[in-house]
């Protein structure tokens, strides 16, 4: 379902009016309006607060297997925290792309680096 047909549905099924909404997120009529039309799509930080003053689980918005196929992920059963860091991640300019990279790299060295050592002087003993 897309980010409008969500957005819509919530306000009719609470009987918050678009102004309603816009005045508790800090927007527009219009811009909700524009919105709930499917002609403007809503930052992330919109659509957090569109999420928290409806009610609705940001997971509603963001279709997880487009999500994975972004990803080149198999079909996984996404948290909401995981949902948010991958937007995230993908609003990141190739910079820090690139720094998020190096640094879970360093980290997977690392952990496997330990298991290795760990391993290594139980064989020791």
């Amino acid at each position: 379902m897309s980010i409008a047909a969500v957005v819509s549905n919530a306000l009719t099924q609470s009987g918050m009016s678009q102004m309603e909404l816009a005045s508790s997120i800090g927007v527009t009529q219009s811009y909700v309006s524009q919105i709930c039309s499917g002609k403007k799509t809503p930052t992330f930080g919109t659509l957090s607060r569109i999420s928290r003053s409806l009610g609705i689980p940001m997971k509603e918005f963001v279709r997880e297997d487009d999500i994975c196929e972004g990803y080149g992920l198999p079909d996984l059963s996404l948290t909401e925290d995981e949902i948010h860091m991958l937007l995230s991640y993908r609003k990141m300019s190739d910079k820090d792309q690139g720094l998020v990279h190096a640094m879970v790299d360093r980290i997977a060295d690392s952990t496997t680096q330990n298991k290795y050592s760990r391993a290594k002087s139980r064989m020791r003993v």
